[in-house]
């Protein structure tokens, strides 16, 4: 079987029928002279597996830089060798791209959430792109990190984190600027009378005031009395992002 006719076979294979094609053709040595282009092919199959998408040189730069970045530092003390933690990654260099400006840089960011949303349960894969892009991260990489110093075990850890992410819409609500402050209130109050464990509210730009304005009437209430509340500014995503989160006590 010449090499074209093995890329032919194995082109639109995954990596693991793709390995198990080659080791059954007995090719086990990919650096022998004449095999470069199968090679190639192993590698972006490799990179698609772990980030959803083939990288190009310059993103492959970005990915490995942002692996330096506090918060992903963070999620991987808590929770390591997670499976989608090089999702987090990918999710940094969307936001780098989303912040360019650029419409070539645009475009490419879209190409990489449709790839990703291609994959298999590629609609909760995409929602931990969001949690960069959105700034999103921070709040709830600290969420797991009190969960940690609580002692929790890894594995409540981890299925804390899951569900989240199964369950976005419930646990983290973006304030449009034309919410008003009482649509704020009646929300989240309906989320605490609920016994929510966790909320997250996210506010950009002209938006932030009504949320403001909507918190500080929340924690003039009774019903934020079981809840830790904290509030911080953070520039993970795309733009800054103010995040107020509340935490129902018994939960942590």
């Amino acid at each position: 079987m010449d090499v074209e006719a093995i890329i032919t076979a194995i082109s639109r294979l995954d990596l693991k029928d793709t390995l198990k094609l080659l080791a059954g053709k007995k090719i086990l040595d990919l650096g022998k002279k004449g095999y470069e282009s199968i090679r190639k092919l192993i590698q972006d199959k490799t990179a698609e597996k772990k980030f959803g998408f083939v990288p190009n040189k310059e993103e492959n730069d970005i990915l490995k830089k942002v692996a330096e970045r506090e918060y992903y530092l963070e999620f991987g003390s808590i929770l390591p060798n997670h499976h989608y933690s090089d999702l987090i990654r990918v999710g940094y260099l969307v936001a780098h791209l989303n912040k360019s400006g650029k419409e070539v840089d645009r475009v490419r960011g879209d190409e990489i959430r449709g790839s990703i949303r291609k994959r298999p349960n590629g609609v909760n894969l995409i929602k931990i792109v969001y949690l960069v892009t959105t700034g999103a991260i921070a709040p709830v990489v600290d969420y797991l990190s009190d969960l940690k110093k609580k002692k929790y075990e890894n594995d409540y850890i981890l299925n804390a984190f899951d569900e989240i992410i199964i369950e976005w819409k419930k646990y983290a609500y973006f304030v449009k600027k034309e919410i008003t402050e009482k649509i704020i209130v009646e929300i989240i109050t309906h989320k605490m009378r609920n016994k929510q464990k966790l909320i997250m509210i996210f506010s950009y730009g002209s938006a932030k005031r009504n949320c403001t304005l909507a918190v500080a009437q929340l924690l003039k209430d009774q019903i934020c009395e079981d809840y830790f509340y904290e509030s911080k500014n953070n520039q993970e995503g795309d733009k800054e992002v103010h995040s107020s989160t509340f935490t129902l006590m018994d939960s942590v």
